[in-house]
């Protein structure tokens, strides 16, 4: 699954990026950066398709039915068609969440750890959104099984996109079938180590925690 995640950049930077990438020349105003600890219900920044153009768009982190108010955070690639929630988002409103590490904590020892992608500072998580009861966008990450260098820690992570396939997955046009082969990729190479457990409480929200636990300490407390 996907829980916290990170945009640890400046403006600039990130501004830079969306500029070079998608041609896109503003970043909304209700999402301050650097961003290292954001979790479910706290906003996040994406990106969709208008019309012909890209827009950065900020979210709110875990979609909602009208019948349930516990927000859903992650979407798995495996139901998505199956869900009422998630079915009219899939099939006609993406996004990607923009990111540059994630955190997920070992099944086993509680341990979270931190994962970055190389080459690739900042990526793009596949994701869905809608307007959710309350009248904001609201967005879900994508997941699916965990490929062999997650799997030593969870059976479950976040679908992250290729350059290639962002294109084809905020085209409103694009046809189902190309979608979940775009969701079968494997491209992924990720690397990963131990954090401290302050990234436990959502008041953390600081460059330190992406500190390397080292090998003495990994146990304690």
């Amino acid at each position: 699954m996907c829980g916290r995640f990170t945009l640890g950049v400046e403006e600039t930077t990130l501004l830079e990026h969306v500029n070079s990438s998608y041609a896109i020349d503003a970043l909304p105003q209700d999402f301050s950066l650097p961003r290292y600890n954001i979790a479910p219900a706290q906003k996040t920044l994406g990106i969709i398709q208008d019309a012909k153009s890209f827009k950065a768009t900020a979210f709110i982190w875990g979609m909602q039915s009208v019948k349930h108010s516990k927000r859903i955070i992650n979407a798995r690639k495996e139901t998505i068609q199956d869900r009422p929630l998630f079915k009219h988002s899939f099939n006609n409103q993406r996004c990607i969440i923009l990111a540059d590490g994630f955190y997920e904590w070992d099944q086993t020892t509680k341990i979270p750890y931190y994962f970055k992608h190389e080459p690739k500072h900042i990526f793009a998580f596949a994701g869905i959104y809608h307007k959710d009861p309350q009248g904001h966008l609201a967005m879900s990450i994508l997941t699916k099984p965990a490929n062999k260098i997650m799997a030593t820690y969870h059976h479950r992570m976040p679908v992250i996109l290729d350059n290639e396939s962002i294109n084809d997955w905020l085209n409103p046009s694009t046809p189902l079938s190309a979608l979940f082969k775009i969701l079968d990729t494997d491209k992924e190479n990720l690397v990963s180590y131990p954090v401290s457990k302050a990234v436990n409480s959502t008041r953390h929200d600081h460059k330190s925690l992406l500190d390397q636990l080292e090998q003495q300490t990994l146990f304690d407390g």
